[in-house]
This record gives C-alpha cells, structure tokens and sequence, in this order.
C-alpha cells in the first residue's frame, strides 16, 4: 500500500489504497466478467510504482493569500481543478521532480496558467518523456498563444536543470502552440527551443527516435514482455498485415520470424520514425504505409494470413471489424487497452474466428486501465 497525499482527490490512480497483488486480483475480476472469459492469465509489471516514463501535466492556479499562484499536477477526480503536485508513485521520479522544478520557475518568473473562462494566461501543459535506454528527458511546454520565450529565460531554466540532473539529462527543450478550446494537449505546430525535438529509445535491440507527440507504450518492460508474447504466436511462414503500426515498434521486432510484413499507421509523422529506425537498424525490409486502417484493407483483400492489430482506446469499430471478416486472414491477433471496447469488436469478430486466447498484462499498475492481447483463428 501506498501512501500517496493526493489519493482519492486525484484522478490519476484507482488501486494505490490496495496491496499489488490484491489490485491485480480485481483486474482479473474486472477483465473476466467484462469478456465473460475465464481463468485469464495476467503478467504483472517489473515495476509497480514509478513506471511512466511519459507524464501530461496541466497547469492550473490556486488563490493564495495576497496573489494567485500557479500549480502543476493532475485534474481532481470531479475535475474541477488542477491538483497541485506534492510526490506521485506512478510516475518516473525524476520526471516528478523536473516537473517541480519547471514549476517553481515559472512561479518565480510570474509566467501565468492559460484560463479558458477568461482566454488570458500563457501556460496550459508541461509534457515530459523519458528514455529507458540513456535516461535522457524531452521536455514540451504547451502555451495557449504563440508566447515567445526569452532566449535567456530557456538558458536559465537549462542551467537550472543541468545543474539539478545532470549536463546529459535533457535531451531538448519545445513549444508546442495550442489555440484549440477542446481537451487535446497538442496543437499543431511546435518549436525547438534547445537541443534535440526527439530522443532516443532503446526497445528488444533496436533503437527508435522518439518525438514528444509520438505514441510509445510508457511502461517499457512490459511492452516489452507483451512484444515477445505476440512473436512467439507469430508462424514462421506467415505474411502479416500490422494495423495500428505507430512507430514500428513490434513490426522491427517480429520482421526476422515471419515470412513478409506490411504496416499500416495513419499517422505519416510515425511512418517517418518507421522508416527511419529500419533502415538505422538494418531491418529486413517492412513495407509501411501511411494510411486509414479501413481504406487500406479494402483494396488489399488476399495477400494475408494473419493480421496484427493494436488500436486507440476506442477500439475497432463496428466498420473495420466487419471489413476484417471480409479480408480473413486466418489468424487475428488483437493488442487492446480497454476491455469495454474489445469486447463490442470480439463479438463481431467471433462471427467468423474462435477466440483461442485472452492474456493480461499490467501496464498500469494501481490504475483501472489493463492491455490485453487476444488470439483468434479462423473456424
């Protein structure tokens, strides 16, 4: 059990009042009676606290005595307001104390939080990530206008962090400029304001650039894990067609098995890191497109037995689901990271194909969210 201040207000943990075995126990509760599956297998994290290596703070302001003062943290459970961060257990420690110290220079340099009500202020997201391969942190301050920073205001929060963490620490530091009155985090345009607009990361022997908008599982042994799970129920023969690609993460992975790879990721800015780590790692070669998942299948119907799928939240949806029974491959095997959603695809899906497998793992330990990778074959 841990003892965190801010538990019960803040919205980022469901199960740190919880020992880690007795919170993997619901999970499997949960997964079982959502998916009407059972005896579900659950690999638990290396690490069950500090495990995020990528964190998403607003910034917020509390009244104080004689003036307003700015906070940084997570949205309270009723999001009413932004919980000012004292200490976090799910979070990489340095990241919580690189997010402190940008914080309080902030405070010191008067440099106000962005209030939608008033559409005054400058400051709405501090975003940071780091690598598990040279433990180098990409920091992203998200503004609501295009504020130009001082070149000797960056130059003082560096030496302040250098001198904190280390003259390696920062990989680099962005602008990221968010007009958007909706509750995305990112606009569209971002600026360099020192160094690298990139990291670099190391997953199962190859090394990836990693951008600060670039989606990569945060917990990296377990990715890892969930990675070697899907190789091994990979055929050495197969011609796979990966949907949800990203940055080519588990496609360099399981390229040597398999007899040929196609993936497919929307986003063309992953396509580029997807293209740019097979040819740094000297991979055999990928075929990678840039392309809507359901747009795509519908003009390649034959060329695939098995297909790899690993999409957002929202799941599949009742339009690709229904095009895969069309493509029919035989072999499905779906990454999810919401069980509600699995479960509205599965039921498409086992129109055509047993469901032959449901494997747990814990990505986020002490929070209700769960990834789970199902295997289906063809009846």
């Amino acid at each position: 059990m841990n003892n965190c201040v801010h538990f019960g207000n803040c919205s980022g943990c469901d199960l740190l009042d919880l020992n880690y075995k007795s919170s993997l126990e619901i999970k499997k509760e949960y997964l079982e009676k959502i998916l009407n599956y059972n005896n579900i297998l659950l690999f638990p994290s290396k690490k069950e606290i500090y495990y995020r290596s990528k964190v998403q703070l607003p910034f917020g302001i509390k009244k104080g005595k004689y003036e307003s003062i700015l906070t940084l943290g997570l949205h309270s459970r009723d999001y009413s307001n932004i919980i000012d961060l004292k200490e976090c257990y799910i979070q990489d420690k340095d990241l919580t104390e690189i997010s402190f110290l940008i914080r309080d220079f902030f405070r010191e340099k008067k440099i106000s939080s962005f209030t939608p009500k008033n559409q005054d202020g400058i400051l709405r997201y501090l975003v940071l990530r780091k690598s598990n391969f040279n433990s180098q942190v990409l920091i992203c301050i998200v503004t609501a206008f295009n504020y130009e920073f001082k070149k000797e205001l960056i130059q003082e929060l560096v030496l302040k962090l250098k001198l904190s963490f280390g003259q390696e620490k920062i990989a680099g530091i962005l602008q990221n400029i968010n007009f958007n009155e909706n509750s995305m985090v990112f606009g569209k345009k971002f600026k360099t304001l020192l160094g690298n607009n990139f990291y670099k990361e190391k997953i199962l022997g190859s090394i990836f650039h990693i951008k600060i908008e670039t989606f990569v599982q945060i917990n990296h042994e377990v990715a890892e894990i969930i990675y070697k799970f899907v190789k091994d129920h990979l055929n050495e023969n197969s011609n796979v067609l990966e949907l949800f690609s990203g940055i080519g993460t588990l496609s360099l992975f399981i390229r040597d098995k398999i007899n040929s790879l196609t993936s497919v990721e929307l986003n063309n800015e992953s396509v580029k890191s997807s293209i740019l780590a097979m040819k740094k790692n000297d991979k055999q070669k990928i075929q990678f497109f840039s392309e809507d998942a359901n747009s795509f299948i519908k003009k390649n119907k034959s060329k695939f037995d098995t297909l790899i799928v690993d999409p957002p939240r929202m799941g599949l949806g009742r339009e690709l689901s229904h095009n895969i029974l069309i493509l029919n491959p035989k072999k499905i095997i779906y990454i999810s990271c919401d069980p509600i959603t699995l479960n509205d695809d599965l039921e498409i899906l086992e129109k055509k194909y047993k469901l032959k497998n449901i494997t747990a793992f814990d990505m986020f330990p002490f929070t209700k969210h769960i990834e789970t990778v199902s295997i289906l074959e063809a009846n």
